[in-house]
């Protein structure tokens, strides 16, 4: 019995380690914006749509920064990338396209990938859409941006860079705490894609 408490102690000594290093990444991680220079795309992260395809301030959020800098002359090409939804209603990145249309944004600027269910999958198939050597820019939330970093690193996406939307969700505290423990689960997933697959 001294034994499994013993290993039980010591598994719980280690998540506490590991979360707390994660947090302190996460709320550390230098969020650089970009404001000089021109680059080729744009990828805009989804997030939650709410009922009647109205966006959710996360997501809000990260489209509007992504819309100052596409008519700033920063970004050339905006890509929408996100969940498809299996109902009915449209996914993440048609409501992001209607969005950006409704702003002034040229329909022939914007390039949709409805197959980004999450950040693992979104930064993998940039590559369906441009080419690796394309300037690009990241954009999404900021507590968002150390897990886009990490995964793109590792998957040895080139030439990219980063941009965050500063994010006013009340619920802040725990989408930090659920970002520490998603960066461990997408580094792992991609080192094991970056060696097996």
């Amino acid at each position: 019995m001294k034994k499994v408490v013993k290993r039980i102690t010591i598994i719980l000594f280690i998540f506490i380690i590991m979360v707390t290093l994660s947090t302190l990444f996460v709320v550390f991680f230098p969020r650089t914006n970009i404001n000089e220079n021109v680059y080729e795309y744009g990828i805009v992260f989804g997030a939650a749509i709410r009922p009647k395809n109205n966006m959710s301030d996360t997501l809000k959020s990260r489209m509007n920064r992504a819309l100052e800098l596409y008519h700033r002359g920063i970004i050339k090409k905006l890509i929408f990338t996100g969940a498809k939804d299996n109902q009915i209603r449209p996914g993440e990145p048609m409501v992001m396209k209607a969005y950006a249309i409704k702003n002034m944004v040229n329909e022939n600027d914007i390039i949709l990938d409805e197959k980004g269910d999450n950040t693992f999958k979104s930064i993998l198939n940039i590559n369906e859409y441009i080419s690796d050597s394309s300037s690009k820019v990241f954009i999404s939330s900021n507590f968002h941006i150390p897990r886009i970093y990490i995964t793109a690193k590792i998957l040895g996406v080139k030439n990219f860079y980063i941009d965050s939307s500063v994010s006013e969700s009340e619920k802040i505290v725990f989408l930090v705490f659920r970002e520490s423990l998603a960066i461990w689960y997408y580094t792992f997933l991609s080192i094991f894609y970056k060696i097996f697959v």
